[in-house]
């Protein structure tokens, strides 16, 4: 069972993907933050602390709320509202909330790792991109971006490829490794000859 509004949250991500990087690290900060806030919130119950619980709970259902986490913000408000007339939580109402947070917590996890993962996908193949316009340019920015993707050009290559690569822009002969590198480029344009 999903306990998250793939498409609200996506949608979020479309709309802000200037910021996504931003978003995603405030929806792992988040994540983070949940082993602590359960203990705060079993915490304040024991001791009876229905103001310091009310705003917790807030707090969560806000956060959560924004990013999809639909079933856990409707679960933070049914307890903020228990609590808000000073009835005691019980212990399964209080367990359930804490299932629904901690899957929660997993389901968006996977899909910031699913995210990271696109956007280091695209950052890649974009960095190919230019590191090849750059080559074809004849422009000696190429052999700072060698040397600063050199691991990255190592996993795109074969080894024997990679070696030729290196020696290639070494050597300035930017169009021989311009022609090596198109191999290895995702989608390369086919050729007239």
């Amino acid at each position: 069972m999903t306990v998250i509004n793939r498409a609200r949250l996506e949608s979020i991500l479309l709309m802000s993907s200037q910021h996504a990087p931003q978003l995603l690290q405030m929806m792992q900060n988040l994540i983070d933050a949940a082993p602590q806030n359960i203990a705060k919130l079993e915490q304040y119950l024991a001791s009876g602390d229905t103001e310091n619980t009310q705003q917790l709970l807030h707090k969560i259902r806000g956060s959560y709320a924004t990013i999809g986490a639909d079933e856990l913000a409707k679960q933070a408000s049914a307890l903020e509202q228990t609590s808000a007339g000073n009835k005691s939580i019980s212990a399964n109402a209080l367990q359930g909330f804490i299932h629904i947070y901690q899957q929660s917590c997993n389901e968006l996890q996977s899909i910031i790792q699913l995210q990271s993962v696109q956007a280091a996908a695209q950052l890649d193949t974009l960095d190919a991109a230019q590191l090849m316009t750059l080559l074809e340019t004849q422009n000696m920015t190429a052999c700072n971006m060698v040397l600063q993707n050199k691991l990255s050009l190592n996993q795109l290559m074969s080894e024997p490829d990679a070696k030729l690569f290196f020696h290639q822009v070494a050597c300035l002969d930017f169009a021989k490794a311009a022609e090596l590198l198109h191999r290895y480029m995702p989608n390369p344009p086919k050729s007239g000859g």
